[in-house]
């Protein structure tokens, strides 16, 4: 089933906290889900029991105070959605402010999930629960409510993405807000699964405000479906040390700026899904993503209407790795007139291209000298399906 993800939640007795930029660590909420039967009526009866009365904690994160969650006095503002496929198709909406929510629903093996909004934001989730209703018994199923990624058990760091601290923004934070952010973690290792709705967040947003390197431990999952804007001349993001960074969703917006969106001197980066795209510059190489070093998986999503001198796409160079199992490379210019690869420009590294092509495509790229459009191979090694591929 397709779900957006949530933003963060907790659970504590009280409800009041003060919350600024958009750092946090969750505790995780459970209530159970309980089934009984409703003879009468042939149906079964699902009864949402929250704890403490369906009271909801907001967070306190560094920075200058923002309300970001309900206070105790406003929990008729939280919306709880009770989703659920199976013998049909439920939704239910019901205010907040309450300790059980009961629905019926034909007897039969259902799939639940719940999401909880404060206003208009989605607020929190819970993971797909499997849940067998039947008109002549009962049963008691615990479901978590926590943060982002949960409905979609990604894992990205290992062990259950364990010790992740979650942040969130929005359209109605200050465009800096995210740079700002990100230039606070940087250096201090750790997991972090960052949540991005709405367009306009800038990165780098002076021209002498240097990119920020991600250093070693530094674990970042980027998710949601906003967008980030390069605002300078320089990379939105560069990968060192061991760092990890994954793209989950949102889109990586060069606005016609130079520097790659994305350089990677050592580390890992994997693109599951999201776009790069709207970098122009006629100096660097690699317009989308400068692999310099390290490894890069592309699994999806999209690096489009990129231009550089050479790699309008991705660039290769020596020690960087770069192996696409799915995704497109489409419509990216090198615009020197000398060396190709409007698409990927492999100078020194090793592209690995695994079929089929429904999966991984390279097509519709530009390259202002002639041949080697697509593909350019200078020094490097190519591989198609594990074998070397001259044909470019």
């Amino acid at each position: 089933m397709n779900k957006k993800q949530s933003t963060f939640f907790g659970s504590a007795a009280s409800l009041t906290a003060a919350l600024a930029l958009t750092l946090l660590t969750i505790t995780l909420v459970t209530f159970v889900l309980s089934s009984c039967s409703i003879p009468t009526g042939g149906e079964g009866n699902l009864t949402l029991v929250l704890p403490d009365g369906g009271k909801f904690v907001t967070y306190t994160k560094g920075g200058p105070e923002e309300d970001r969650g309900p206070r105790q006095e406003d929990l008729s503002q939280l919306t709880y959605i009770i989703h659920g496929s199976g013998p049909g198709i439920l939704s239910k909406t019901v205010q907040g402010g309450v300790g059980a929510i009961s629905v019926s629903v034909v007897p039969g093996n259902w799939t639940i999930w719940v999401e909880v909004k404060y206003g208009v934001m989605l607020y929190a989730e819970s993971a797909p629960q499997s849940v067998n209703v039947t008109a002549g018994g009962s049963n008691v199923v615990p479901i978590t409510i926590g943060p982002p990624g949960l409905a979609e058990n990604t894992d990205d760091f290992g062990g259950g993405d364990p010790d992740v601290k979650y942040a969130y923004f929005s359209a109605s934070d200050a465009p800096d807000a995210l740079d700002i952010y990100l230039r606070t973690i940087q250096s201090v290792a750790g997991n972090y699964v960052i949540y991005v709705t709405g367009t306009g967040h800038q990165i780098a947003p002076t021209g002498t405000n240097p990119s920020f390197t991600l250093a070693s431990g530094v674990n970042i999952s980027l998710r949601g479906d906003g967008a980030l804007v390069k605002s300078g001349d320089v990379a939105m993001w560069q990968i060192g040390g061991s760092a990890k960074l994954i793209l989950r969703g949102p889109t990586l917006d060069g606005n016609g700026k130079g520097d790659p969106v994305v350089r990677i001197s050592s580390g890992l980066f994997v693109m599951e899904s999201g776009t790069i795209t709207g970098t122009l510059t006629a100096s660097a190489y690699g317009g989308g993503v400068q692999g310099g070093g390290g490894i890069f998986t592309m699994n999806g999503g999209s690096i489009t209407d990129n231009s550089a001198a050479s790699g309008g796409g991705v660039y290769v160079a020596t020690g960087c790795t770069f192996t696409m199992n799915g995704g497109s490379i489409t419509n990216n210019t090198a615009n020197n007139g000398v060396d190709g690869g409007g698409g990927v420009f492999v100078w020194g590294g090793i592209f690995n291209l695994n079929p089929p092509a429904a999966k991984a495509s390279i097509s519709g790229n530009f390259f202002s000298g002639g041949s080697g459009a697509q593909v350019f191979v200078n020094g490097g090694t190519f591989k198609v399906d594990g074998v070397s591929d001259t044909s470019y």
